[in-house]
């Protein structure tokens, strides 16, 4: 979801092929990774502009992640079968394609029940907020 978009669709999200296929709840949507995965979100504006993300993230066994664009930590955390929520205030998207990547320490597992494929982690819930400040940098 991309919240506060003031040139309407301004940036696009794709994901990896480390990712499953999307799903989704009633209340709630997720996708599933095979290992670290990363997302690549596409500025369409000329300019940088700057955004915060909320998500969550959940895993059927521990194991840290690590968010990274450019090589820089945005976050790094325990995750586990409880949704542990993330808020990356200021992330700067440079025109074009930005990459962030999801880097888990613990290979994937085939969790007990419902699936037999093997995953690592999953990303919940990803909202992308665009600051106020930006309205005047977006190009269309």
């Amino acid at each position: 979801m991309i919240a506060g978009d003031p040139a309407g669709a301004a940036v696009t999200v794709t994901f990896g092929p480390e990712w499953y296929e999307g799903e989704e709840s009633t209340f709630e949507y997720w996708r599933w990774s095979r290992g670290s995965a990363e997302i690549v979100i596409h500025n369409r504006s000329t300019t940088p502009i700057e955004v915060g993300l909320d998500f969550d993230l959940r895993a059927v066994d521990g194991r840290t992640i690590r968010v990274v664009q450019d090589q820089a930590l945005c976050w790094k955390g325990h995750v586990g079968r409880e949704s542990i929520p993330v808020r990356l205030e200021r992330i700067t998207l440079a025109p074009g394609d930005n990459r962030l990547t999801f880097e888990t320490d613990t290979p994937p597992s085939v969790p007990f029940g419902d699936t037999l494929r093997p995953v690592a982690f999953n990303l919940r819930n990803l909202v992308i907020h665009f600051r106020l400040d930006n309205a005047h940098r977006i190009a269309p």
